[in-house]
This record gives structure tokens, C-alpha cells and sequence, in this order.
């Protein structure tokens, strides 16, 4: 009940080929974090376990902000996850 669910860390799953082309968080965020608004994530893009170098990266949030961003030599990509939540006051994130 306190363990791994799976028998198997987080990164030795996120690091086994489940598809062709992968989009993976990099590093896998920690069992209580969640994505949120205003802050910049890490993906490693893979193609057949390679970096998937020179890859364009289009996030686009509920609310229409896009985001590009191009896979690095090492097919890493940082995104910034916007914060364009309408009806927001001042200081608050979603």
C-alpha cells in the first residue's frame, strides 16, 4: 500500500517504449505535484527510443493561448504553461 503500485519506479516506466513517437515528462513530476499555470515543464520527445531531434511543439491551452517551442539535440522541449484562465483576480493561478 506504501510502495510502487506497479512494482517499478516512475522513470523505469516513463523510460520503456510504449509507442513509436513518445512525448514524456522530463523529469516525471514527483507524486504530489501537479501541473499548473505560470510555471515551465521539461518533455523529452522520443522517436523509436531517440531523441526526436528539430521537432516543432505546439501546446495549446483550453482558453487558446498557444505555446510553440522546437525539440533541443537532445529532443528536449521546456514549455510554459500559460495562465489565460478568464474571470482570474489579480494574484490567483490556476
Amino acid at each position: 500500500m506504501h510502495g510502487k503500485p506497479s512494482g517499478h519506479s516512475t522513470s523505469e516506466l516513463t523510460a520503456a517504449e510504449k509507442t513509436a513517437f513518445e512525448i514524456v515528462p522530463d523529469p516525471v513530476p514527483r507524486e504530489h505535484q501537479h501541473y499548473l499555470s505560470d510555471q515551465t515543464w521539461n518533455f523529452s520527445l522520443r522517436f523509436k527510443g531517440a531523441p526526436a531531434v528539430g521537432i516543432p511543439v505546439t501546446l495549446t491551452a483550453s482558453h487558446g493561448t498557444k505555446v510553440d517551442s522546437i525539440s533541443d539535440s537532445r529532443g528536449r522541449v521546456s514549455l510554459h504553461i500559460p495562465d489565460d484562465f478568464p474571470g482570474l483576480k489579480a494574484g490567483e493561478r490556476d
